[in-house]
């Protein structure tokens, strides 16, 4: 506070009012750690329920309903897109992942994997 300094060197009938901005800026300080923390927390937050968002078995991503269960399309691992039937394998359209299962594989790993529980 260099300028402020200056000013109320030159002015000291103002010394309250250094008083006031001192107190401004201390609350404003804590308005910012406060605003960085709470960043900081909703950032893990996302990141939290993106991972809560999908269950990885069988080498693929399978997707949470928000009604609860599962869906039984696979998703690729890399960048979460749904993956597509190409020729009986299973394909990332968006970055060209392949899966480790064929599509005719699918409702039998989903099965075995999340419906005999």
């Amino acid at each position: 506070m260099g300028l402020f300094t200056d000013l109320f060197a030159k002015h000291p009938e103002v010394e309250g009012v250094k008083e006031a901005l001192f107190s401004i800026e201390q609350k404003y300080m804590a308005l910012e750690q406060e605003n960085k923390k709470l960043r900081e927390e909703l950032l893990s937050l996302k990141a939290a329920q993106e991972k809560k968002e999908f269950i990885a078995a069988a080498g693929v991503l399978w997707k949470n309903k928000p009604a609860g269960g599962l869906e039984s399309v696979p998703y690729c691992p890399t960048c979460t897109s749904r993956l597509a039937d190409y020729s009986g394998s299973l394909l990332c359209l968006k970055c060209n992942w392949q899966a480790p299962l064929k599509s005719f594989e699918v409702p039998k790993v989903f099965h075995e994997l999340f419906e005999e529980k």
